[in-house]
């Protein structure tokens, strides 16, 4: 019980004070990063001031008022969509992937589905942390005119850049692990006292979790899905076309997923956060 009202303290507090600070501070950290690149940028040709309303009719909606804004997540996705054709297939084979190459790495490592059995708690855990960090890590390092690798920056920018990525890739790994590893516990300690089953793995602690997890996206993950998506996969794209440039980059997503969770599993187990 102890260890129940500890954990949810540990992800109350911290996610309080992810919403706090992690938000304001990477927006005003953005601006001013912003305002940073585009003195390196060539500028834009200027704009009249105010364009023909033909250009620009008013969207009406049937009740003759204008459309709403767009909610970020519209926008979002919008942009996304507009960076890459294939985002929605591509966000839906990415998940699909997570979730096969979590559970494929799992049974490996734990030996066959005795293992994954025993350890239930920590591979459901290990499965979701999975999607959410790989599809957000997915989501962060896509194809940008800002990317780390795409812009004619010099080094000293294009670094900081890298690490205003890692911040966000670190928050949300934290929060993602601290949630994922905390459903644990108390999958654990459901079975061990109400269920009264013999565990004989270890209780994780939701908080060193939490920071392996986010640790494991700010660096590994960063470096693995901006390397894939911002120079491997245009290289694929250029030399190859149709089903085999599909059956090239998938074999690739798969290949890099399997690694990313097969080492995200040895690591969780060699700093002892989970049973060995």
């Amino acid at each position: 019980m102890r260890l129940f009202k500890s954990s949810l303290s540990h992800l109350t507090t911290v996610l309080s004070l992810f919403i706090f600070l992690n938000f304001p501070a990477t927006s005003s950290f953005n601006l001013h990063f912003n305002l940073h690149l585009d003195s390196h940028r060539a500028p834009k040709p200027s704009l009249p001031a105010v364009l023909p309303t033909s250009l620009h009719p008013p969207l009406l909606t049937r009740g003759g008022s204008s459309n709403p804004p767009k909610s970020p997540l519209q926008t979002f996705i919008s942009s996304r969509s507009s960076l890459q054709t294939n985002f929605p297939l591509k966000s839906l084979s990415e998940l699909s992937l997570a979730v096969l190459l979590q559970l494929l790495a799992e049974y490996k490592i734990r030996s066959g589905l005795p293992g994954i059995l025993l350890a239930f708690d920590y591979v459901l855990a290990s499965v979701l942390t999975a999607c959410a960090g790989k599809y957000y890590s997915m989501l962060r390092t896509a194809s940008s005119s800002s990317s780390t690798w795409l812009s004619p920056l010099p080094l000293l920018p294009r670094l900081r850049l890298f690490l205003l990525t890692s911040q966000n890739l670190f928050s949300f790994g934290f929060l993602a692990g601290l949630t994922g590893y905390t459903l644990t516990t108390l999958i654990t300690l459901f079975r061990s006292k109400i269920l009264h089953q013999t565990i004989s793995l270890k209780i994780v602690n939701p908080f060193h979790a939490a920071i392996y997890t986010g640790a494991f996206m700010a660096i590994v993950s960063n470096i693995r899905y901006t390397i894939l998506q911002i120079k491997v996969e245009p290289f694929i794209e250029e030399y190859f076309s149709g089903k085999v440039m599909k059956g090239i980059i998938f074999g690739v997503r798969c290949a890099n997923g399997f690694a990313g969770s097969w080492v995200a599993i040895w690591g969780m187990r060699y700093f002892n956060i989970q049973g060995k």
